[in-house]
């Protein structure tokens, strides 16, 4: 972790029905100074 921070975790929790298919979806890394993802960006690349 940087400068010794603890590292942070995000999940996304659902119940899969029948109208709804539940999938593993890959982990992201928020490091450094990048830019990063806004919540409806990070929402389309879980939908991918």
């Amino acid at each position: 972790t940087a400068n010794g921070q603890s590292p942070i975790t995000f999940a996304i929790a659902s119940q899969e029905t029948e109208d709804v298919h539940v999938s593993e979806c890959p982990c992201f890394i928020v490091s450094g100074n990048g830019r990063g993802l806004s919540a409806e960006k990070m929402w389309c690349h879980i939908k991918e």
